[in-house]
């Protein structure tokens, strides 16, 4: 027999999308550092390894390091990965 006042109809009073809205904020700001920090990591990344390639005679392709370092920094993996296709992959028609 169901009541009207039963636990199972005041749990579902409670209002979880309302509880979860709360947390988006923390959210979001979560993963704005993550994505801060992995743009600085991979910025890092390609300043050192255009270092190392000034090191030994080499430059990057394009443009100076400073400029790939700086488009890491804006568009983050998506520029990473642009720059060692260009600099390392098989494919690269700018490979030695």
């Amino acid at each position: 027999m169901i009541h009207g006042g039963n636990g199972f109809e005041k749990l579902m009073n409670i209002s979880l999308p309302a509880q979860f809205a709360a947390l988006a904020p923390m959210v979001a700001v979560a993963v704005l550092i993550l994505t801060i920090l992995v743009h600085v990591a991979f910025c890092g990344a390609v300043i050192g390894d255009g270092r190392r390639l000034k090191q030994h005679g080499k430059d990057t392709v394009l443009v100076g390091f400073e400029i790939w370092a700086v488009a890491t920094l804006l568009g983050g993996v998506f520029v990473a990965a642009i720059y060692w296709a260009v600099h390392y992959s098989k494919f690269s028609v700018f490979n030695d």
